[in-house]
């Protein structure tokens, strides 16, 4: 052989070499890959399981270990709690019997420093252990026995953090002396992340649970109790109307017998005490309709009856009201209002408020009743629009008009006068019956 045929011979052999050394790099890489791969699967699985599993961390841990086991090829995988002195495992996963060989009786571990599991919950720390046989007892008191129990082994072991405050150990445990890798380490250490927030979303689902049904409970006190105060406020109110009508029917005979008489003086007084007695029985009808309506007991008296003979009752009442304050009363009443089928007495009385209301806030202006048939999607119906030329509303005054017992403003109510159930009223006879009130106002340009 040459020399040149010995250096092309040396020059193959490296060729082939160093095409080896590059297959086997990649090879490597390739290996580094689909084990990067199968982590990033199987911790993606575990927080489809969490999103999945919201009010339960256990499927999760049992997806944890086992992902962990597998991956790592560790012969034991296995999640603690605490349970009172003790670490208890609450999951565990082994990819071969050796890890089965474990006494039961050591399963349940102590939180002290002594043993490797307890040292990470107490420290809050990971702690690598790569060859049991060869710790130092001194850190570990309790290593020599675990050796002599289950042989020698490889361990790391991961705190459950929660605020920087252990809430469990995910443990591992790998026949002999075989370290993990670094990778390895912080897989274990992100599978006890995503531990931590499976038991921090049972935890925040059992109380929002328990708070749900504390909100229920008292939900439903409310509502009993204000049945109750209804069911009160009804029997009272019609307790206190049998001495008030006798109170009125009295002074009414009484003023009669005093103008037969001529005791003129006697007859105005007589006419205030009448008038306060009318206003008082008012107010108490008010309080016992609207007690009804909260206690779930007013009763709609349906029947069909003329458009035009209830705006008669009604501008034969309203009118001497609304000329009080020199105001003046149109009536607009449109073609072909025929009949309607509801509550005569609860529309009269919801037009009676509407307009009253309207005069007491409007001086020497106009009140108009404009009412139509209007044809909508949902069927026939009749419009009853109620305006005035008065003070109006602003926004934040309309937004508590229809509430009851609320007035527009203190200064409002010392000035007009009412108790604010007219309105409250009128917009729970109008629900009643199937319909509604709506309002539109501004400041100093009067109200619809």
């Amino acid at each position: 052989m040459t020399a040149a045929d010995a250096d092309l011979l040396a020059e193959n052999t490296r060729l082939r070499e160093e095409r080896a050394a590059q297959q086997q790099r990649a090879d490597q890489a390739e290996g580094l890959l689909a084990e990067a791969r199968e982590q990033q699967a199987a911790t993606a699985e575990v927080l489809r399981i969490i999103a999945s599993t919201p009010t339960d961390a256990q499927p999760v841990f049992e997806a944890i270990v086992e992902s962990g086991a597998r991956l790592t090829d560790t012969d034991r995988c296995t999640i603690h709690v605490p349970r009172g002195e003790l670490l208890e495992p609450v999951a565990w996963f082994g990819t071969s019997d050796w890890g089965d060989a474990i006494p039961p009786t050591s399963r349940a571990i102590p939180i002290d420093r002594e043993r490797p599991p307890g040292r990470a919950f107490v420290e809050g720390r990971t702690i690598d252990i790569p060859d049991a046989a060869a710790a130092d007892p001194a850190e570990f008191p309790g290593i020599s026995q675990r050796v002599s129990e289950i042989g020698n082994h490889s361990t790391v072991l991961v705190p459950l953090l929660r605020e920087g405050v252990a809430i469990g150990v995910l443990s591992t445990i790998r026949r002999g002396p075989q370290p993990y890798s670094e990778a390895e380490v912080a897989l274990f250490e992100t599978f006890a992340d995503q531990a931590v927030i499976a038991i921090e979303n049972a935890r925040l689902f059992s109380e929002l649970g328990t708070k749900s049904r504390e909100l229920e409970d008292l939900n439903q006190q409310l509502a009993e109790a204000t049945q109750h105060k209804s069911a009160f406020v009804a029997n009272m109110s019609h307790e206190l109307r049998t001495p008030l009508n006798a109170i009125i029917g009295y002074s009414e005979m009484l003023a009669e017998e005093a103008e037969e008489q001529g005791a003129e003086s006697f007859v105005s007084d007589l006419g205030k005490i009448n008038s306060s007695g009318k206003h008082l029985l008012g107010l108490i009808n008010n309080i016992l309709d609207l007690s009804k309506i909260e206690a779930g007991r007013m009763e709609l008296y349906l029947e069909e009856f003329s458009v035009q003979d209830v705006l008669a009752e009604v501008e034969a009442v309203v009118r001497p009201l609304v000329e009080q304050n020199s105001n003046r009363f149109v009536l607009e009443a449109g073609a072909g209002l025929g009949a309607m089928n509801a509550d005569h007495t609860k529309v009269r009385q919801c037009l009676l408020n509407l307009l009253s209301n309207a005069a007491k806030f409007t001086e020497a202006g106009t009140i108009i009743l404009d009412v139509r048939r209007t044809q909508a999607a949902d069927g026939d119906w009749l419009l009853f629009a109620v305006s005035d030329t008065g003070i109006g509303m602003t926004e934040e005054q309309q937004a508590k008009l229809f509430e009851a017992f609320s007035q527009a403003e203190s200064s409002t109510s010392s000035r007009y006068g009412g108790t604010g159930l007219g309105l409250a009223l009128t917009r729970e006879f109008c629900r009643l019956m199937g319909g509604d009130v709506t309002l539109v106002s501004e400041p100093g340009h009067g109200s619809t």
